[in-house]
């Protein structure tokens, strides 16, 4: 039943941490110098510290096979009434949110 959402899950999950790495090689401009910057590490600094590196991480978080494997391991009914359906949806519309943004070329850097 759940094996078509795990697919398209893990294949958003995947477009998006290609996103995540192209970030990490574009060049920025220095704010106080207005320089162009190509260093490796201070692309990667600046990324992590002053770009959208953790609003962009979350989405890559597999929270559906998180979720599906706790609901598998563990054999309460509490687990089973916090883990449904609207869960569910809930989670993919977050990363289906985020999957607009990279079809419409919206993260592709400057």
């Amino acid at each position: 039943m759940y094996h078509h959402v795990l697919l398209t899950t893990e294949c958003l999950e995947t477009i998006f941490m290609v996103e995540i790495i192209i970030n990490f090689f574009v060049s920025f401009k220095d704010i106080e110098s207005y320089e162009e910057i190509f260093s490796i590490r201070a692309i990667a600094f600046n990324f992590i510290r002053h770009g959208d590196f953790f609003p962009l991480f979350i989405p890559v978080l597999p929270v559906y096979t998180i979720m599906m494997t706790i609901k598998i391991y563990a054999k309460s009914d509490s687990v089973d009434q916090y883990i449904d359906n609207e869960l569910m949806r809930d989670v993919m519309c977050i990363k289906l949110f985020r999957a607009y943004r990279v079809v419409s070329g919206a993260f592709v850097p400057e």
